[in-house]
C-alpha cells in the first residue's frame, strides 16, 4: 500500500515537471516571438 502510495507521489511529480517545462518552453516561444516583431519594427 505505502509503496502504491510513493509510486503515485513520483507520477504527480514526473507530471508536474513535464508541465512546468511544456510551460517554459511556451514562454520561450511567445518571447522569440516578441522579440522577432520588435526587430521587425525597430
Amino acid at each position: 500500500m505505502a509503496k502504491k502510495k510513493q509510486k503515485k507521489s513520483t507520477m504527480q511529480r514526473i507530471t508536474i515537471i513535464g508541465t512546468l517545462m511544456a510551460l517554459s518552453v511556451l514562454l520561450l516561444g511567445v518571447f522569440m516571438q516578441l522579440f522577432s516583431v520588435l526587430r521587425f519594427f525597430g
